[in-house]
């Protein structure tokens, strides 16, 4: 790893750090899981970048605005605390539809390690779902995704 590259965790959003809520869309619908800001917060005290990864089809199903997304989006970053996300990226890619962002396709986490210098080896993907572990693999299957 040279100097100018960092560790990342990889986290996803719903079901991993907030409280899973179909298409959310609504800033007051936001729960943290107990324990996620304390524990974000230790992975930054070892100096790991912390990026959002995120699938949000409801975007692309119609259900909710981008406008709607960057309001719970804020909300989310509100309750965890204030600097201790990098990144949030998010596809609003549909289910079926060719993209190379929706998770498992591992273009988000490409997209961050070309904008936020992140050396992929040293990184970890945390998340509640296969497809989570999937795009972590696909990103780096020699990394140390979880």
């Amino acid at each position: 790893m040279d100097n100018e590259s960092a560790a990342a965790v990889f986290v996803d959003r719903d079901g991993t750090i907030i409280q899973d809520a179909d298409y959310l869309s609504d800033p007051k619908q936001v729960k943290i899981f107990p324990g996620v800001p304390e524990a974000l917060r230790r992975l930054k005290s070892k100096r790991f970048k912390l990026i959002i990864i995120t699938n949000q089809s409801g975007i692309g199903r119609g259900l909710f605005t981008v406008d709607q997304y960057r309001a719970v989006e804020e909300e989310v970053l509100r309750q965890l605390g204030d600097g201790l996300i990098d990144a949030t990226y998010f596809c609003p890619d549909v289910p079926g539809q060719l993209s190379k962002y929706r998770k498992p396709s591992p273009g988000m986490i490409f997209e961050a390690q070309r904008e936020h210098q992140i050396y992929l080896a040293r990184s970890f993907f945390v998340g509640d779902k296969e497809i989570d572990a999937e795009c972590g693999r696909n990103a780096n299957p020699c990394s140390n995704w979880i």
